[in-house]
């Protein structure tokens, strides 16, 4: 826990780091929906071919 690391914050710095997690959550939401859809998509494919394609179609997603 650090918030005793954020006291008397100027309220310019505390508005730049909620507007970063409000940037931030969206992406890292999409994320983990993606890395949930390869879980699933891993447990019911039937050749590592096909998996290995899933998993980079993925990641290359969740780079743009």
């Amino acid at each position: 826990n650090i918030s005793s690391l954020f006291q008397y914050l100027h309220t310019s710095i505390t508005q730049r780091i909620i507007s970063l997690f409000n940037a931030l959550s969206p992406k890292h939401s999409k994320l983990l929906d993606l890395i949930q859809q390869q879980f699933r998509l891993e447990h019911t494919a039937s050749s590592s071919s096909s998996t290995t394609t899933i998993t980079n179609n993925i990641f290359n997603n969740s780079i743009k």
